[in-house]
């Protein structure tokens, strides 16, 4: 990206208002990460010439604010549409978010291994994780993840809750000093 501080300087901004929110009392504002994210990959120009089996390179991004504007006030308008779109039945509402939630899970590098756990070696993809990594440590580190999820999941569920956010945080020790005694740091990095 040509300005790529523009990209982090949205959840940057809203991070510094629900500060000042939270000093006010007033309610946060919701950063939107993921529609951030999305709306990056939507824009990404990938190029068109490459080998069959090869993935696309990234060509670059078109940079712009519009739709980012546009998206904002149409969630705003929502507000004052809210009897035009209770016509719209709830089954096309479940179906689409039922399908940005699927089409969102491409890319995501934990899914992808856990799914490498049930293939055979022979048919795993040609990427960084698979070649610079033994298979049962690549294993044993999605376990790992795993466990971790299964354990915020149940502090989630738990009637200790409010602690998830110090939960999660015990997670940056556990990565810095607990995991390098299992993996060096380039099978870590990768």
């Amino acid at each position: 990206m040509t300005k790529g501080s523009g990209f982090h300087f949205d959840i940057v901004l809203l991070c510094f208002i629900n500060f000042v929110c939270g000093v006010f009392g007033a309610p946060f504002m919701g950063p939107a990460c993921v529609r951030t994210v999305s709306h990056t990959s939507a824009l990404t120009v990938m190029s068109s010439t490459h080998a069959p089996g090869e993935s696309p390179k990234i060509k670059g991004v078109r940079e712009q604010r519009l739709s980012a504007i546009v998206v904002s006030i149409l969630i705003g308008l929502s507000v004052l549409l809210g009897s035009v779109l209770n016509l719209v039945p709830k089954a096309v509402l479940y179906g689409i978010f039922l399908y940005m939630g699927v089409s969102s899970t491409a890319g995501i590098q934990f899914l992808e291994r856990f799914i490498l756990v049930l293939m055979p070696v022979k048919h795993h993809p040609n990427v960084p994780y698979v070649k610079k990594v033994r298979t049962w440590k690549m294993h044993s580190f999605t376990g790992i993840q795993l466990v971790m999820l299964i354990i915020l999941w149940v502090v989630k569920q738990s009637p200790v809750a409010l602690c998830f956010p110090f939960v999660l945080m015990l997670l940056i020790p556990i990565r810095l000093y607990l995991l390098p005694y299992g993996f060096n740091n380039q099978e870590l990095s990768v």
